[in-house]
Order: structure tokens, then C-alpha cells, then sequence
């Protein structure tokens, strides 16, 4: 696949963009890969491009490597989203009912992650938040950013929602998100786009494969809100994936939830 294809793999051409801001776009990608992120730090491209564009060239090869792997996974993603999908239909009903009564708003959060490829697609949970809490988030992220952020005590946050959080309850819609192909059981944490631009280039690894509900960085290190520390445990993930290992961090998962490691 050239590399002008691989730039259109998610249906968005920016060719007539990049060509117009570094001169023609030409193969292999490793000639010209340097330039852009240069450009990109140095704010003459879009950082956002570093990734949805460019870096899916490498990361489409290093995820061709596991193909088989991510065929089964995807097929067994199915299996189990529509065993599992009759008692999330009825968890909705519960849930939806409580979060109307606690608080004004919609029964569901929705906000554009960046996943597979750095194809963009939109998350879907129930909604913990005050209405319009999410355009509050700079008033509250004074004392910690980034990607991983978590506010400690967030005042945003209503009575029923801190039940869901507790229990990671708020997550369960996403049961779609994985029925529908754009995350996984098992994957890294799905960023938001906002996120994504400050992660450096030697730690895109993590977008090789879906995002997943549950991860190595969920059942080892869900306290932490060190990006870096938490973006190399992203790394190591992809560099080991395997069903032994997607197998160990299913199994952690219902523990790590019981016990509210890193709930907020």
C-alpha cells in the first residue's frame, strides 16, 4: 500500500493540504515522516496530523504484525458483546431512571476519542457530570493535565455519578462502541483528541491496536496519573499483546473494580 492510500485510509484526504504546506508527498515514508513531525512541533502543521496522518503509515505496518491475532480478538469482541448485551439493556434502564431523578441533562456522554489508526470516533458512557461539565474542564485543571488527567473531589460530578465512577458503571455503554468496531475488550485507554496532540512520537505505539474497555494501565497503574509512566505501560502492552496477557488483565479487572483502585 503507498503511502498516499495509507494518507486516505480513513477517508480523509489530506494530500492537497500536506502537498500545499511541505511540496510533494512522496514514498518511502521514512524519507519524509522526520519532516512532518518537525513541522508539527515548530506549529506549521496541525499536531493532530503528526498522528492521523503520518504515523498511520508505521502504525498500519506494526499492527498488520498481530493480523491474526486481531481477527480472532475482533471476533471474540462480538461473541461477547452480544452475550453480554441483554443485561447491559437492562442495567440502561436502571441506570438511565437514576442519573434523570440525580440531575438535569441527557442520560448519556458522548465525546470524540482518537483510536485505531488515530481514526477519531465518539465514546459513548452515562453521564456523571453536571450538564456542560465538559466545556468546564479548564476551570478545573489547574492542578493537573494532560492525558490521564483525573480531578480529585471534582465538584462536577453529581451523586448518582459517583456511584457509576465508583463501580465503573459509567463505562458500560461502551459495550456498543465495542460491538460496532471501534474499541475492544482489551486495549489501551481511548485518549481524547485534545490528549493525543502532546504524546510524543516514540509513544504512538498504543494506537497499533483498538482501545480497549479494560488494559494492563487499568489493573496495574489506575492511581497513577503520570502520563509518560502510564503511555509506556501502553507501549509494553502492544509490544507483548497476547491472549495470555489479555486473559491476566480480564481476569484483574473485576478486582481492581471492587476494590475502587483509582476510582474518582
Amino acid at each position: 500500500m503507498t503511502a498516499k492510500k495509507l494518507i486516505q485510509h480513513n477517508n480523509i484526504d489530506y494530500v492537497v493540504y500536506l502537498e500545499e504546506k511541505l511540496g510533494k508527498v512522496s514514498d518511502p515514508p521514512e524519507m519524509w515522516l522526520p519532516q512532518v513531525e518537525r513541522n508539527a512541533r515548530l506549529g506549521l502543521i496541525e499536531p493532530e496530523l503528526l498522528l492521523q496522518v503520518f504515523s498511520t503509515i508505521e502504525l498500519y505496518y506494526k499492527s498488520r504484525r498481530h493480523q491474526n491475532y486481531a481477527v480472532i480478538k475482533r471476533m471474540v469482541d462480538i461473541c461477547l458483546a452480544l452475550a453480554m448485551l441483554p443485561f447491559v439493556v437492562a442495567l440502561f434502564g436502571i441506570v438511565a431512571i437514576a442519573i434523570k431523578m440525580d440531575s438535569k441533562g441527557p442520560v448519556f456522554f458522548t465525546q470524540t476519542r482518537i483510536g485505531f489508526l488515530g481514526a477519531p470516533f465518539t465514546i459513548l458512557k452515562f453521564r456523571t457530570m453536571h450538564g456542560g461539565s465538559d466545556y468546564m474542564l479548564s476551570a478545573v485543571m489547574g492542578d493537573s493535565s494532560g492525558a490521564y488527567f483525573k480531578k480529585t473531589n471534582d465538584a462536577r460530578v453529581t451523586r448518582v455519578g459517583k456511584v457509576l465512577r465508583r463501580w465503573s458503571l459509567d463505562e458500560t455503554p461502551q459495550f456498543l462502541n465495542i460491538l460496532f468496531g471501534s474499541m475492544t475488550f482489551v486495549g489501551p485507554r481511548p485518549l481524547p483528541s485534545y490528549d493525543v496532540a502532546a504524546i510524543p512520537y516514540s509513544l504512538l505505539d498504543r494506537f497499533a491496536v483498538r482501545p480497549g474497555l479494560t488494559g494492563l494501565w487499568q489493573v496495574t497503574a489506575r492511581h497513577s496519573t503520570d502520563a509518560e509512566k502510564n503511555l509506556l505501560i501502553d507501549k509494553e502492552y502492544v509490544a507483548n499483546m497476547s491472549w495470555k496477557l489479555d486473559l491476566f488483565i480480564l481476569a484483574q479487572t473485576p478486582w481492581v473494580v471492587l476494590k475502587g483502585t483509582g476510582a474518582r
